[in-house]
């Protein structure tokens, strides 16, 4: 097996070819994912806000118009 860590890349051989790099990176990016996602929630939560306030806003003007 390979060893990945949050200290570095490490050399992982698979099929003669070293992807101990892409491991690191992936493994870097999932955990950048997780400290990222009560951020990406919030804009997600907000952006459904705004388009049902939207929503709303233009089917009341539509009926009173």
């Amino acid at each position: 097996g390979c060893a990945v860590n949050e200290g570095g890349a490490s050399e992982c051989r698979i099929g003669g070819v070293d992807v101990g790099e892409s491991l690191y990176a992936l493994f870097a990016a999932g955990w950048l994912g997780i400290l990222l996602l009560p951020f990406s929630a919030l804009a997600v939560l907000a952006g459904i806000g705004i388009t049902a306030l939207d929503f709303f806003n233009r089917k009341r003007r539509k009926s009173s118009g």
